[in-house]
């Protein structure tokens, strides 16, 4: 049960991995991490993230935009449509412009251009 993975840190972890190392130290020492690590627990990923040809699609994007401005409505492009809500047919019939919201297509504005 006290299994402790601190991997998968991607181009940038010499600036991620003494901030991951304290969290495990003190998870492994305390019992329980001291910040919130929904972000990057190792179990986050949902099955169809796990598919070589959505991680293909996704990485090229992820990759290229390490060192771009982070702005808070930016959506990533590739690997979306993945899976979509009952009211997706709906919602296009009504001129909804989607975003990706933990895996889902979800409507995030009205009229305007995707």
């Amino acid at each position: 049960q006290r299994y402790f993975v601190a991997a998968g840190l991607n181009s940038i972890g010499i600036l991620t991995g003494p901030g991951v190392g304290r969290t495990v130290a003190n998870w492994v020492v305390d019992g329980y991490p001291d910040v919130d690590v929904c972000g990057f627990h190792v179990d986050r990923a949902r099955d169809y993230q796990a598919t070589p040809a959505y991680r293909l699609d996704r990485v090229k994007e992820a990759l290229g935009d390490v060192y771009k401005c982070h702005y808070p409505y930016k959506t990533p492009l590739h690997g979306r449509d993945v899976m979509r809500s009952p009211l997706h047919a709906a919602l296009v019939e009504r001129n909804a412009t989607f975003r990706s919201v933990s895996g889902f297509e979800a409507a995030d504005y009205f009229g305007g251009v995707s």
